[in-house]
């Protein structure tokens, strides 16, 4: 006789409701995980390197400044006060143009997480040097859409800080909107997200959470080095090990998690049902 019980929705990345979506995530982390963050590893350590370097000589060239900070400042040290902002600031603006070219090497890293979370679904994973390769190639779309998110969220915040939280959820899923279908990347993910605004805002707000707590714990470690007095050098090692455990593995969730909150809502609009539909749609 034929048996009318429903089934279990059992698709990899096309979840049904939070339940399905909290499965997939944790499923992709064991299904993809390692591969995952071995990619990354190799995309984020010199973005990494760059960062622990420039926060350390920030901190060094703040507090060789001519006066402790909150001290008043006289006549006679206002020339010298002008110098040393003229300086900072100078050594600020090339630390965010090599920022920027940096930041070619992360989204390159995420364009490559994405997909092997997507080939890996669909059984058909890909190699660790296809992977690499898919990076460097679509790595350069997600850089140039990446780009423009970052500067729309830095005018939000600047603007009362709350317009800045809504663009940067408005803008969450641009990445696997590249990698999934092209196209206008920051429209359609503000369509996606708007279509059910309340789950989108809960789903990404869980991933960026995620990544909070880990830089908090990143943080602390650096912190507890330079506490303990060690040397200088091995603060730097420590920060830069932990900078990048951190980064990989918010990264290892966020690829995952996005790619699969994209899955969700694209399936509530009528556009997708079925991983293997998302991988046969997606550009080479």
């Amino acid at each position: 006789m034929y048996d009318h019980t429903e089934q279990p929705f059992t698709d990899p990345l096309v979840p049904r409701d939070f339940s399905n979506w909290w499965s997939n995530l944790v499923e992709m982390v064991r299904r993809s995980g390692a591969k995952v963050a071995a990619v990354l590893t190799i995309w984020s350590v010199v973005p990494v390197i760059g960062t622990v370097i420039f926060n350390e000589q920030q901190q060094g060239y703040v507090s060789s400044g001519p006066m402790a900070p909150g001290a008043t400042v006289t006549p006679q040290q206002q020339d010298e006060m002008f110098q040393f902002l003229s300086d900072y600031l100078a050594f600020a603006g090339i630390w965010i143009v090599i920022t920027i070219l940096l930041s070619y090497l992360t989204s390159a890293g995420l364009a490559a997480a994405i997909r092997i979370v997507l080939t890996d679904a669909a059984r058909r994973p890909i190699s660790f040097g296809e992977a690499m390769a898919y990076g460097a190639r679509r790595g350069l779309v997600v850089w140039g859409w990446h780009v423009i998110v970052l500067i729309c969220v830095l005018v939000g915040i600047c603007l009362c800080v709350l317009p800045g939280l809504y663009l940067a959820l408005a803008f969450s899923l641009f990445a696997p909107v590249v990698v999934c279908e092209g196209g206008s990347a920051m429209a359609r993910s503000m369509r996606l997200i708007h279509r059910a605004f309340g789950a989108m805002l809960g789903r990404v707000a869980l991933l960026a959470l995620f990544g909070f707590g880990l830089s908090i714990l990143g943080g602390n470690i650096s912190s507890a080095a330079v506490m303990l007095g060690v040397n200088s050098i091995v603060v730097t090692v420590i920060s830069v090990i932990a900078t990048l455990a951190v980064q990989v593995a918010t990264m290892t969730v966020m690829s995952g998690g996005l790619l699969i909150t994209y899955a969700e809502t694209r399936a509530g609009e009528g556009t997708l049902s079925s991983t293997e539909q998302l991988m046969n749609e997606a550009p080479a």
